[in-house]
């Protein structure tokens, strides 16, 4: 039985705290979340919850890879990028 892993990760100046259960309901599968206080790509709120059914359990540094690469896929789309452009020049009426 893996241990459970809680780690940050930095994506693009987000920090995100990343917790990890390799054993989740007794090895049946692998549970994700994520909580940042800024929205992601994923998750507007900055809380994502994820369920793998891979028997591959990963360690640190796999698992911020995999972290980074599912933000940065997400982060290709129409809309997150709109988002985020909108955030960064802000809006005439948002007052």
């Amino acid at each position: 039985m893996a241990a459970k892993l809680v780690q940050d990760v930095n994506w693009q100046g987000r920090m995100i705290e990343v917790s990890y259960d390799p054993d989740w309901l007794g090895g049946t599968a692998q549970h994700i979340e994520l909580r940042c206080s800024r929205p992601l790509p994923v998750t507007q709120t900055g809380y994502r919850s994820r369920f793998l059914t891979t028997k591959r359990v990963m360690r640190a540094g796999q698992l911020e890879v995999f972290i980074k690469a599912w933000l940065d896929d997400a982060a290709d789309d129409k809309n997150w990028r709109e988002r985020e452009e909108r955030d960064r020049q802000g809006e005439l009426f948002d007052l």
